[in-house]
């Protein structure tokens, strides 16, 4: 419990420092997949590094990388903390979808914040090897993934990278409610490791019912801990796997 709760501090602490930039460190291959570092907001399901406001138009990606403020990360800290231990990671999961609690700008913890950064979104990184040096702008489903699979005793991938999952645990066409669902970006970007992953919650004609982060939802914002639906293919995203966790 000691170690963890370091872990949290940790990353905690970096969301009231002044935030820098970190290198990616590379394997010899130099191949981006296989990188465990910083990984920018282009790795963003819906919205890539602006937000889309109707046919064609965009505007500036709002969501914050300023220093957050001592009081908030305290309340993260306690969130954080307080998040369920057990063997199922989709109870954790949902244990942050649920969270009600918002900052003195009426802004939600399990969602991305406007201006400052959100310490509980900071939070999730302590289970990678990435520093998020643009606060909540920093793209965090594999964070917020590996984080679940932590507080539930699972073994992870420790990457930000969506892609470290392509070969997570073993590939099923039958999953349960828990396993983790894998998309790849189209084109080089795909091969590159990009895409996004949460966790399979069912799925339908519609398409694959996804709970994840840094998912856009009812929150009203560009990313939350939410359950949206998936389509298997978008002009953004196709279907990769789904992996079992036994």
């Amino acid at each position: 419990m000691l170690v963890r709760r370091r872990l949290l501090l940790a990353a905690l602490t970096l969301a009231t420092a002044t935030p820098l930039p970190v290198r990616a460190q590379t394997t010899t291959s130099g191949n981006i997949a296989t990188r465990f570092g910083f990984v920018g907001p282009e790795d963003d399901p819906e919205f890539g590094p602006e937000i889309r406001s109707g046919a064609g138009k965009t505007s500036g990606h709002l969501v914050g990388s300023d220093p957050s403020r001592p009081e908030e990360v305290a309340t993260a800290f306690r969130l954080l903390i307080n998040a369920p231990r057990g063997t199922d990671p989709l109870a954790v999961a949902r244990y942050f979808e649920a969270l009600p609690n918002k900052n003195g700008d009426d802004e939600l913890y399990r969602a991305e914040w406007a201006k400052r950064a959100n310490p509980v979104i900071v939070g999730f990184f302590s289970l990678t090897n990435t520093l998020p040096s643009d606060g909540d702008q920093t793209s965090w489903c594999a964070a917020f993934v590996n984080f679940c699979l932590y507080l539930a005793s699972r073994k992870g991938t420790l990457s930000a990278l969506s892609g470290s999952f392509r070969k997570y645990g073993d590939p099923t066409d039958n999953p349960k409610p828990g396993d983790i669902v894998v998309f790849s970006k189209w084109g080089d970007d795909g091969k590159k490791g990009f895409g996004h992953v949460g966790f399979f919650v069912d799925r339908s004609a519609d398409g694959i019912t996804v709970l994840g982060g840094n998912q856009r939802g009812d929150t009203g914002t560009t990313g939350a801990v939410t359950t949206v639906v998936l389509p298997k293919e978008s002009a953004a995203l196709k279907f990769h796997s789904y992996r079992s966790l036994s």
